[in-house]
């Protein structure tokens, strides 16, 4: 395993004790809950996002991960991902395509944030919230270490693929539409977007992605005719 890949994987290895289920199929993981199998995308639907031919190998892979994984796996990656939430005290359960939270949280923005992360998820309909806020609830094990900025393309690539995976996740943004870049923590999107609520949207997922110091949105509304 090269380095490069270790660091894309890193973040995920680290939620693996929440319970959620890794490398399984969606149509295997559906099965096993009773659900209608996830529509399948190819990996070069989320390549789309990034800047034409600047994907590596190795993203490549990422990608395919990424779209293999089941919707317990996507919400614990996006919430360890985030600036705002604490993805080691939030337990997720999926069954029938509801999401139930628990645990607990330090500010009822962590709790809101959290339950806006999975309500958005492609595949939820609903979302049973039972997080408990606790202002003395310890952030130490936030855990998701960035690469050393003294690697900027290892740096750059490991925000633009967090960023890219995270607008995949959300069911209300077009994101095949997005292309992502990043540089030094300066973080651009670009694109046309149908809709002002999608650039907004798009634009706060990316402003909360750990390790983005600054949003460029340059995405473009043009609404469908």
């Amino acid at each position: 395993m090269t380095a490069r890949f270790a660091i894309l994987i890193a973040a995920a290895a680290l939620s693996s004790g929440s319970g959620a289920t890794w490398g399984l199929d969606l149509s295997e993981q559906s099965a096993r809950e009773g659900l209608p199998s996830a529509p399948q995308r190819p990996v070069g639907q989320m390549n789309a996002v990034a800047e034409a031919g600047e994907s590596t190998a190795t993203e490549v892979a990422f990608y395919r991960w990424i779209d293999q994984a089941d919707t317990g796996t996507k919400i614990k990656l996006r919430l360890l991902w985030s600036k705002t939430t604490n993805s080691r005290t939030i337990h997720v359960d999926v069954g029938d395509e509801r999401v139930i939270l628990t645990g607990v949280v330090g500010t009822r923005r962590e709790k809101e944030m959290a339950h806006r992360t999975a309500s958005r998820m492609v595949g939820v309909v609903g979302v049973d919230n039972r997080l408990d806020v606790d202002p003395d609830a310890s952030r130490v094990d936030q855990g998701d270490p960035l690469p050393d900025k003294s690697d900027p393309g290892v740096f750059d690539s490991w925000i633009t693929t967090r960023i890219t995976a995270s607008l995949s996740f959300d069911r209300t943004i077009d994101h095949a539409l997005i292309r992502v870049a990043s540089h030094s923590g300066i973080a651009t999107l670009k694109g046309q977007v149908p809709t002002s609520m999608q650039k907004r949207d798009a634009g706060l997922i990316a402003a909360d992605t750990a390790g983005v110091e600054r949003v460029e949105n340059d995405l473009v509304v043009a609404p469908r005719m």
